[in-house]
Formats: C-alpha cells, sequence, structure tokens
C-alpha cells in the first residue's frame, strides 16, 4: 500500500515539470492520491492530461491500475512507452502486468530495459530473473541474474530464498 503510493507520488512529483498550459492542479490531484480515490484521479486527469503529456499519462495509467483496471492501464502505457521508451515506471508497470499475465516473455523485455537503464539496481534483476526462470531454458539465466542481485543487495530475503531452493535443488 504504501509503495503504491510513494509511486503514485513519484509520479506526481515527476508531473510538477508540467508546462504552464496543461492546467493541472496538483493538490486537488494530491488529495485524490492521498484519499486512493483513483476513479476521481482517473476522472481528472482524463479532462486534463494532453495526449503528448508522459507523466501524465503515467499518472492516469497508474490510477487505472489501482482502480483495477489493468486493461486501461496497460494501454495508457503503452502510450507512454511510446512518447519515452525509457520511461522507468511504464516499464515496471508493464512487466508486471505481464507477469501477472504469465506472459514471461512480455515481462523479460520490460524488465530486461529496466537492467539496461539501471544496472545498479538489484530488484530489475530479481524481477528479470523471476519472469526468465519461467521460460523454458532460461532457469540457468534466471540463477545467474538472482546472483547479481544477491551481489547488489544481500538483504533481499525474496532472492536468499531464491538462490538457497536453487543450491539445494543442484547438488
Amino acid at each position: 500500500m504504501l509503495r503504491r503510493i510513494s509511486v503514485l507520488c513519484l509520479l506526481l512529483y515527476s508531473a510538477a515539470i508540467v508546462k504552464a498550459q496543461d492546467q493541472l492542479d496538483k493538490s486537488l490531484l494530491m488529495d485524490y492520491l492521498q484519499e486512493q480515490q483513483y476513479d476521481l484521479v482517473i476522472r481528472y486527469m482524463e479532462e486534463t492530461v494532453k495526449p503528448s503529456h508522459v507523466n501524465g499519462l503515467a499518472i492516469l495509467a497508474n490510477a487505472y491500475l489501482q482502480n483495477g483496471q489493468p486493461a486501461d492501464a496497460e494501454k495508457t502505457y503503452q502510450l507512454v512507452l511510446e512518447k519515452d521508451s525509457n520511461h522507468i515506471a511504464a516499464r515496471q508497470q508493464l512487466g508486471n502486468i505481464a507477469r501477472a499475465k504469465q506472459q514471461y516473455t512480455q515481462a523479460v523485455v520490460h524488465y530486461s530495459k529496466l537492467v539496461e537503464l539501471r544496472p545498479d539496481k538489484a530488484i530489475y534483476y530479481r524481477q528479470l530473473a523471476s519472469a526468465a526462470f519461467n521460460i523454458t531454458g532460461l532457469q540457468d539465466t534466471a540463477f545467474a541474474l538472482m546472483k547479481t542481485s544477491y551481489r547488489l543487495n544481500q538483504k533481499d530475503p525474496a532472492v536468499v530464498l531464491f538462490l538457497a531452493e536453487e543450491y539445494i535443488d543442484r547438488k
């Protein structure tokens, strides 16, 4: 829950870069987000955000996702990537959506791009490894990716558990 609000706040902060003509009422939007009134965020953003505004589209996509509308979120995140193929939040959420739909090959595409963009972030290696592990023939690659994640963050219990189970299975 806190992570979702943090992501939304980060996106809202990114929207602070909005040009004056976009006329976003940031305090109203923040109130909606803090109260988790995602339907109001959606309505407001659909009426306000311009199709060319990447961060506004990302906020709208995240609101769709939080409001239980993953198809709309996915479509809107795709629009974000059309404008900015390196948009971190869009890549992250599209990878998560693909993984939830068990579309692991598509998830790998998004997570691989995150690793390319942020090679120092253990979480991206972990997510890439988790998706790759579910694709036939990529289990060794997944294992190597998890070891990289562990090297970057040795305190992640999910990584430690994965590696321990793999080491036991391989012995």
